[in-house]
């Protein structure tokens, strides 16, 4: 597990915690964080700085401590689907403890500048540490990187890494990685002291190493494979630009860095969802992030939170393309959704 991150001056158990997922991980970041601040100045709210298209196993918490005032949150806005590195610096605070910024959007695939904002703090926490204030923590949810984009701690010295295993066609288990430094207690949950008592409860050994395969087998990847992916993407986006009514496809963030895979794409004058009825089951894509499923919103508020008008994000779908994802595939998929909006009702 250590190798994924390219951290190879400790042992796999003095920086990797097992969790159930990816939002045990989140929690369990926050929850260290949050705690080792408090128990230094339990006189002051711990402050908490992400931004506003953070994944719901970031954001809810927040909100719901904030509601209960045992902290305090900025929720930095994005521009243009990005969050600027100057934005978060104006959103510190004396007593904020934890940074939290995603590494890539999973609806929009952005990339977010993690290496900068990384750097940045740790500036930041030179003149904290003069001044004996609480030294800023940062932490990536890496869920959607991982095996898309090369992670290295070693480029990127974060000091908290969500992992999640079924993003990287793992088994449906998480971890944390932790700087050796940083604080890693209070656990979240209180019991055996298992994982040297950073997570109690009796460790999923198959799924631990599962996971542990799963990273095993990014490390080998070339890049070749990356740029396979993004090939594969961007055919679709051709086809589909080709096969549509001039004007109609409009590839959302093609201006900005973002993973090699994912592909967010407005089909102009026409309800994503209709469109996805209309391919009759033949494809598997999705009009806003899977974990949001069923929420019955008619447009996805990241993608309006990104720039887009509410008309635009309705019109948007989400198409990811797989690791086994062939060219023939491809083809099929531009061939399936240009029919589907040909028959789609338009708005006026």
């Amino acid at each position: 597990m250590a190798a994924m991150v390219e951290q190879d001056t400790a042992l796999a158990s003095d920086v990797i915690t097992f969790t159930s997922g990816g939002t045990e991980a989140n929690h369990t970041v926050m929850h260290w964080a949050i705690e080792s601040f408090r128990s230094k100045f339990p006189e002051k709210i711990p402050h908490v700085v992400t931004t506003n298209i953070e994944h719901c196993a970031t954001e809810l918490p927040l909100k719901a401590w904030q509601k209960e005032g045992q902290i305090k949150v900025t929720f930095v806005p994005v521009e243009n689907g990005i969050v600027e590195k100057d934005q978060i610096r104006n959103a510190v605070q004396d007593s904020t403890c934890l940074v939290t910024v995603m590494m890539a959007n999973n609806e929009t695939g952005v990339i977010q500048p993690i290496k900068e904002i990384v750097q940045m703090i740790k500036t930041i926490n030179e003149s904290r540490k003069e001044r004996n204030q609480f030294e800023i923590l940062t932490h990536t949810d890496a869920a959607q990187a991982f095996g898309k984009i090369p992670v290295s701690v070693k480029e990127c010295p974060v000091d908290y890494i969500t992992i999640v295993g079924h993003k990287m066609y793992g088994p449906r288990i998480g971890a944390v990685y932790h700087a050796p430094d940083v604080p890693c207690l209070p656990p979240l949950f209180f019991g055996g002291g298992q994982e040297r008592s950073r997570r109690s409860g009796t460790e999923n050994t198959p799924m631990a190493v599962g996971l542990g395969e799963a990273a095993r087998l990014i490390t080998i990847l070339d890049s070749s494979a990356l740029h396979d992916l993004q090939e594969k993407r961007d055919l679709l986006i051709k086809l589909l630009c080709d096969k549509c009514p001039p004007n109609s496809v409009k590839d959302n963030f093609a201006d900005k860095l973002r993973l090699p895979n994912t592909a967010s794409l407005c089909f102009s004058q026409i309800d994503a969802g209709i469109l996805l009825e209309k391919c009759d089951g033949e494809i598997e894509a999705s009009r806003s992030a899977a974990c949001h499923t069923g929420s019955g919103a008619a447009a996805s508020s990241v993608l309006i939170k990104s720039g887009l008008s509410i008309e635009d994000a309705a019109s948007t779908l989400r198409l990811s393309i797989g690791r086994y994802t062939t060219f023939q595939d491809i083809e099929n998929a531009a061939i399936i959704l240009s029919d589907a909006y040909l028959k789609c009702p338009k708005k006026l």
